[in-house]
């Protein structure tokens, strides 16, 4: 388990149990796929905030996104429409 002392930063910390990506519901049609976090704190883990804008957070907080795609999802969606769209056309 991954320890933070006050005042550190060890991003290895967010990532320990993933948390907030096994806590996704989802909902699909023929055209759509809509991923939505069921947690309340996820919107700030994804954009931050500022203690000015959230008075209740106890310091600002910097994004830390959880949600997107990598250069290799981006690889791979691309390659999976290509197939499909070249399974359309012959």
């Amino acid at each position: 388990m991954y320890r933070r002392e006050r005042g550190s930063f060890d991003p290895r910390v967010l990532h320990l149990e993933g948390v907030l990506s096994n806590f996704q519901a989802y909902d699909k049609g023929p055209d759509y796929v809509a991923i939505t976090p069921t947690r309340d704190y996820a919107a700030m883990m994804q954009f931050g905030g500022t203690k000015a804008q959230f008075p209740n957070l106890w310091g600002n907080i910097p994004a830390r996104p959880y949600l997107g795609f990598s250069d290799d999802n981006v690889t791979d969606i691309t390659r999976i429409i290509g197939d499909w769209l070249e399974g359309i056309f012959e």
